[in-house]
């Protein structure tokens, strides 16, 4: 009871902040749409990985852009603006003025936010429903991505193993559907431009533009991981779950664990909160990828095991294959990655373990496959065109 009483309390605290805050906030605003801006594109603030590859496609098409996050995360931090150190900052941040958000109507043309919000979205009880406003005010276009949770409003999909997934992995999500919501709609209708793909088209209203997901990687990193493995060695299965239930993690444990009694020679590795060199050097000393089984579609673990010439097995909903076949996007059978689900798994591991040979075949269509849907240079000329739809020419020129 008395941490009810303590949290409402704080929220009374906050809102009373807030409402002295909104005024100043909208003037300075309107000034900053006055001011020239050094940078073209803002990336940020959920220090995602894919920020920071997001970056790298938009340097090679010209344009001057920074990523920038609250704190430092496991994964990565190789971020160019760290905000808060500490959470005494968060506070600081607070009380004034809310400086990230003062930082960025004055340092950028445009921003990549997700569903999230910027940086008026941390700790803030009502004044994330002005930010679009605001940066409409400071002449800032606003191009919106979404990531996972923030979208997920469980009452819109048919994946019923999903629903259960997430209820057992993150029971508090239920708490966050209302505000999930009103911000999927704030930002839908008050966004310069929606960017939608990958499972989140069954959460989402609208989209301007799609694809099969914003994720992207640099290729060139994996040149060296061409190496055909022992067929007759222990044969080498990679997962790395980030929400172990989401994933499937223990169908595929029971899986390995079945098989192993059958005889075969395998070695399940799970790896956990680890950066994302040490999965790039895990992934390349693996003979197979196991991404999701629950979700539907794949995303970055995915993505970077095939750019790594690894082959994949991941859970793809037939109903998003045909949708992105029919949208013109995805060939018929042009995605090299081994569907499987909960229930087939096992059969799934069997088939590649007897049939490695066929891993190569795989790992190569992979690297194709990455090349042309998830490059640099791919998701930098969609990023190209949205911007210079928005006005936003880069500001350097290149050949």
């Amino acid at each position: 009871m008395r941490y009810t009483y303590n949290l409402e309390i704080y929220k009374f605290a906050l809102s009373l902040v807030e409402v002295f805050q909104l005024l100043p906030l909208i003037i300075i605003s309107f000034i900053s749409r006055f001011f020239s801006k050094k940078l073209d594109v803002g990336i940020g603030p959920d220090p995602l990985i894919n920020n920071v590859f997001h970056k790298k496609s938009l340097d090679l098409n010209g344009f001057l852009s920074e990523t920038f996050c609250y704190k430092n995360y496991y994964v990565t931090n190789n971020f160019d603006i760290i905000f808060y150190s500490n959470k005494r900052l968060v506070l600081l941040s607070i009380l004034l003025l809310r400086w990230p958000f003062l930082y960025c109507i004055f340092k950028y043309r445009s921003m990549i936010v997700y569903f999230n919000g910027g940086p008026l979205s941390t700790q803030s009880y009502f004044l994330w429903r002005f930010e679009p406003f605001l940066y409409y005010l400071a002449n800032i276009k606003t191009i919106v991505l979404a990531y996972g949770s923030d979208v997920q409003d469980l009452h819109k999909t048919s994946n019923y193993l999903f629903k259960h997934a997430v209820s057992s992995d993150y029971p508090n999500h239920r708490y966050k559907r209302n505000k999930i919501v009103s911000k999927v709609d704030l930002w839908t209708n008050r966004g310069s431009h929606v960017i939608a793909g990958c499972d989140w088209i069954e959460f989402m209203n609208h989209w301007d533009s799609l694809l099969l997901s914003h994720f992207c990687i640099e290729q060139k990193q994996c040149n060296d991981s061409f190496k055909k493995r022992d067929s007759n060695g222990t044969f080498k299965i990679l997962h790395a779950p980030n929400h172990r239930t989401i994933k499937g993690t223990s169908y595929i444990e029971d899986a390995v664990t079945s098989l192993k009694l059958e005889g075969l020679d395998i070695e399940l590795q799970i790896i956990e909160r680890v950066s994302n060199q040490e999965v790039i050097d895990l992934i390349k000393n693996s003979d197979l990828i196991v991404d999701q089984l629950i979700g539907g579609w794949y995303a970055m673990f995915a993505i970077e095991a095939m750019s790594l010439g690894k082959p994949v097995i991941c859970y793809l909903r037939n109903d998003f294959l045909e949708f992105y076949r029919t949208v013109g996007l995805l060939e018929l059978n042009e995605c090299p990655i081994i569907n499987a689900t909960p229930l087939n798994i096992k059969d799934v591991i069997r088939t590649q373990y007897n049939q490695r040979d066929l891993l190569v075949k795989f790992g190569l269509a992979g690297r194709a496959y990455v090349e042309k849907h998830h490059s640099l240079d791919y998701i930098g000329s969609h990023f190209t065109s949205v911007l210079k739809s928005l006005g936003i020419e880069p500001r350097i020129k290149v050949n």
